[in-house]
């Protein structure tokens, strides 16, 4: 779940539209640490003042409620009721910024999205060459301090809201335009598939485990074996 704002953090709204008006907001800490990250529906993007930092607590109470409560039981039996009860907050506020459930839900998958696709734009060179401390450490790293929602809407089939397959088709992806430009072969969506799954495996076992540096070094080998590469 996302860390609680201070007085100290610093918020940023960029004009980075989403779907449907989305922007997302980037909250940071005075040290330059992204935080989390939220998106608005249908707001203006400009300069976010201090005041209204309660907003974004707002919405960071209804987003961890309804986290906490996808690790408790599943999506169709969740309740706006119950997400305002265990925000402390009340329906009126909840329908200040989302439509239903289902709408809040969207825009944390958006948001999971969004910056799992910046994580992998920016590791994935240093993941496929094996830049272990510089990359593959980091990649992890990263991605194990969202565990609590990513772990809960990792649960979630419905192919609109299917986190874990949009995450899965953006390592393939990668892996695979990586593998037309670098190798000749006939099997480039095999191996693919193989080198999405290996990491894809690897975080969700890090979710578990923590992260390991043993682990990491050992799926590095495979990895080097699936790649054919030194």
């Amino acid at each position: 779940m996302f860390k609680p704002l201070s007085l100290f953090d610093i918020v940023i709204l960029i004009n980075k539209n989403l779907v449907n008006n989305y922007q997302i907001v980037i909250v940071m800490s005075s040290n330059g640490q992204i935080l989390y990250t939220m998106s608005i529906v249908r707001q203006k993007v400009g300069k976010v003042f201090m005041s209204d930092i309660r907003i974004f607590k707002t919405k960071q109470n209804i987003e961890n409620a309804f986290v906490s409560l996808l690790n408790e039981k599943s999506c169709q039996s969740i309740t706006v009721n119950d997400i305002c009860k265990r925000a402390l907050t009340s329906r009126s506020t909840f329908y200040l910024h989302y439509l239903d459930k289902y709408d809040l839900l969207k825009q944390l998958v958006d948001q999971q999205l969004s910056l799992f696709s910046e994580i992998v734009e920016k590791r994935f060179n240093g993941l496929i060459s094996g830049q272990f401390e510089a990359t593959v450490l980091h990649f992890y790293q990263e991605l194990v301090t969202r565990q609590p929602i990513l772990q809960a809407l990792f649960q979630i089939d419905e192919p609109e809201y299917n986190l874990k397959q949009k995450f899965e088709t953006i390592l393939y992806n990668h892996w695979l335009a990586y593998l037309n430009e670098t190798t000749e072969g006939h099997y480039q969506e095999l191996v693919a598939q193989i080198g999405a799954s290996i990491v894809f495996d690897t975080l969700n076992w890090s979710f578990v485990n923590g992260i390991d540096y043993e682990a990491l070094h050992f799926v590095e080998g495979i990895r080097k074996k699936v790649l054919l590469r030194p």
